[in-house]
């Protein structure tokens, strides 16, 4: 009787121990699957990271966020007529979908947008290139700052001149250029480099340049372009508006790494 109650005490200690055993294996290895998880998410992100710097350099852009009592947003880039961006998109998303895949031992494949497009979210404002040698920021914005070397000489003076509407604070959003051309001549409109332009309705104004160049500024609306004919440029533009909550710039690139699919890519946020 005795010998029955301690073989059954000592049995029912030993299930018990295997209990915990057989317990603490599945936590291991369901902690081990998650950390292998967040391991391959953590990795596919990389890669993003990785398409998404690439995406700017295939634009030959940068980009960055400063913030004081405004939100300011700066785009750089050299604007070339003879650079062949087709070309370089499509040689780029031929090496994620092979050098690349091959390399990092993983199956991708990436889809850049054809435009430039940058996109600044929540706020909606839109940077992109309706061609290869413009600039078009579409979203309500409180300032825009140019500053551009042209590749040309202006040919007939450096004033741009046009249907253009200067206006006062509260018209329209505060713009300031500080363009020069390749002689250092400092480009205007209408005599002045800054103020308000008023919205209601469409303002333009627009330079020869020589050799055939030209550039033009465009504001209607909620858009602004400016517009380089036949000429290179380097241009940093900075977009000023409100907005105190975070803030996140997004490049259009469609990115599938295995079964994990990216519809845009995160570029910074402030």
């Amino acid at each position: 009787m005795k010998k029955g109650f301690v073989f059954t005490v000592v049995f029912s200690l030993f299930f018990l121990m295997l209990l915990y055993a057989a317990a603490a294996y599945i936590n291991t290895l369901e902690a081990r699957n998650a950390a292998l998880d967040s391991a391959d998410s953590g990795r596919e992100a990389y890669f993003a990271d990785d398409v998404g710097y690439d995406y700017l350099s295939v634009w030959g852009m940068k980009t960055s966020m400063t913030r004081d009592s405004r939100l300011h947003w700066t785009i750089e880039e050299k604007i070339s007529p003879s650079y062949d961006v087709d070309g370089a998109i499509s040689s780029y998303e031929d090496f994620i979908a092979n050098d690349y895949s091959k390399a990092n031992n993983i199956n991708a494949k990436a889809e850049l947008d054809r435009s430039g497009e940058l996109r600044l979210e929540p706020i909606g404002i839109v940077y992109r290139h309706s061609s290869g040698n413009d600039i078009e920021i579409d979203g309500a914005s409180e300032g825009y700052f140019i500053k551009a070397m042209l590749g040309k000489a202006c040919a007939g003076g450096c004033s741009l001149a046009g249907d253009w509407v200067w206006g006062s604070a509260g018209d329209g959003p505060y713009i300031s250029l500080d363009i020069l051309d390749a002689n250092g001549s400092r480009v205007d409109i209408m005599g002045k480099t800054s103020g308000y332009v008023k919205l209601n309705g469409t303002s333009s104004a627009y330079a020869n340049l020589e050799n055939g160049g030209g550039v033009g500024i465009t504001v209607s609306g909620g858009q602004f372009r400016i517009g380089f004919s036949n000429t290179g440029a380097d241009v940093k533009t900075t977009i000023t508006t409100e907005g105190t909550g975070p803030a996140k710039v997004y490049a259009p690139v469609k990115l599938s790494i295995g079964d994990r699919k990216f519809e845009r890519i995160a570029l910074i946020e402030k």
